[in-house]
């Protein structure tokens, strides 16, 4: 009985390449389909921190407060940056506050800007709150300086759904009169902010730690974005592209099909808002 013949080393060389081939197709497909289930429909760069944004109400412009330090004048900078929404084009940019804004909401007509930033005097922090007339980029009357607002308890449009801080990364819907609903786990290590979408049936939450010298080295331990449908508390999706940096705002388009996440890493990125 003769003995099988083993595959010759050029036939072995060939199979290798067949299987390496078809491993390497394999990854990239999977690489495509998991980068387009959680991309971005658009990446809008800042260039510097980026700690507040909003939403103009027709949904045509989208304004955001970031900051850097001017190295030649010696001081902070808080620079409002507008963008449109349709074709992600800066239209504009100017320095608004000297230190972080920390919030931004346009008037029901979307004709002013009122910027809030962090106030610091005499070891007491406050805010500067400043009103820009969005056809002008000026400064209508002067600023007043009022107490800081908290990021948390945020209240759904209708009132009836209170979106309140649970510790670490985890957020608590309750309903009006504070019984709890649903407890979330809105980020692995910590909650930053929260935005409930305009029909009040989507919550979206935005963390990251924000506690060290920088963002962490390790992919997927910044910027975490998360959808949850208000009515059963489920998870509808979790975006982690801001690698590099926390996320400190999120902001839903009027009609509730987009969300806007702000984070350290220098960027905002709209998301596609996928139904309950």
């Amino acid at each position: 009985m003769s003995e099988p013949i083993a595959p010759s080393a050029p036939k072995r060389c060939v199979r290798a390449v067949y299987y390496f081939a078809a491993l390497l197709l394999a990854l990239v497909v999977v690489g495509v389909w998991w980068y387009r289930a959680g991309s971005p429909r658009a990446t809008l760069i800042a260039g510097d921190t980026v700690n507040s944004v909003a939403f103009s109400p027709d949904g045509k412009v989208l304004a955001a407060g970031s900051y850097r330090y001017d190295y030649n004048r010696h001081q902070p900078e808080g620079i409002i940056i507008l963008w449109d929404v349709a074709t992600h084009r800066r239209t504009a940019s100017w320095v608004a506050h000297g230190d972080f804004i920390t919030s931004l909401a346009f008037d029901p007509d979307g004709r002013t800007l009122t910027s809030a930033a962090i106030a610091r005097e005499n070891g007491e922090t406050s805010s500067e709150v400043k009103v820009w007339d969005m056809s002008t980029h000026s400064q209508v009357g002067g600023p007043k300086t009022v107490k800081s607002a908290k990021p948390f308890p945020v209240t759904s449009p209708d009132g009836r759904v209170i979106a309140r801080h649970g510790g670490g990364g985890t957020v608590v819907l309750a309903d009006a009169a504070g019984a709890e609903l649903f407890r979330l786990q809105a980020d692995p290590h910590q909650l930053n902010c929260a935005a409930f979408s305009p029909d009040g049936r989507v919550l979206a939450t935005g963390g990251g730690d924000t506690r060290g010298g920088g963002p962490s080295p390790i992919l997927g331990e910044n910027g975490d974005l998360r959808l949850w449908d208000v009515g059963t508390g489920r998870l509808l999706v979790r975006y982690n592209r801001h690698w590099w940096g926390a996320i400190e705002a999120v902001a839903f388009s009027p009609d509730g099909k987009l969300v806007a996440s702000a984070s350290l890493d220098g960027s905002v990125k709209l998301w596609d808002v996928p139904g309950p």
